[in-house]
């Protein structure tokens, strides 16, 4: 049992390149760029909105998408074993059969929904974000290095 295995989720880009998350301490929904994102440079992200750092800024649909590939793949595995068990019990005098297949839950793709953000560029690391529109007005933090920007451009 040893084996562990991985599988990859794609998030969708908008069309500018930037990915949404969504900080699970405030809720505030905001974009990043996903070239930036894959920089080893960068060791935590700051919510633009609250400043906070957390683990994950990953959305409900990731999350739900993640659960219904991992219940299928569970699903496939314990049949696998269960067809294994009716061949292994084939010659002997206890019998296991195995009918029918499990339901496969759907696995649908990831859709963009947040289009209501604008892009900001933080001067203290030169790279950009999409935020709400109030929180650039009244200021935010920036996602790469926590310094908060007033807004004031």
């Amino acid at each position: 049992m040893g084996n562990a295995e991985h599988t990859e989720i794609r998030i969708p880009c908008d069309s500018e390149g930037f990915i949404l998350l969504k900080c699970p301490i405030c809720g505030a929904l905001f974009k990043l760029d996903a070239n930036v994102l894959d920089d080893d440079s960068i060791f935590d992200i700051y919510c633009p909105e609250c400043g906070l750092v957390s683990d994950s800024y990953i959305t409900e649909d990731v999350l739900e998408l993640a659960l219904i590939m991992a219940g299928n793949y569970l699903d496939d595995m314990m049949m696998n074993e269960f067809r294994k068990l009716e061949r292994d019990t084939r010659n002997s005098p206890l019998k296991f059969k195995v009918t029918g297949n499990l339901q496969k839950e759907k696995e649908h793709p990831i859709k963009l929904t947040v289009e209501a953000l604008e892009r900001k560029v933080y001067r203290c690391c030169k790279k950009e974000a999409k935020i709400k529109p109030i929180i650039k007005m009244s200021g935010s933090y920036c996602p790469y290095c926590g310094v908060q920007d007033y807004g004031i451009e």
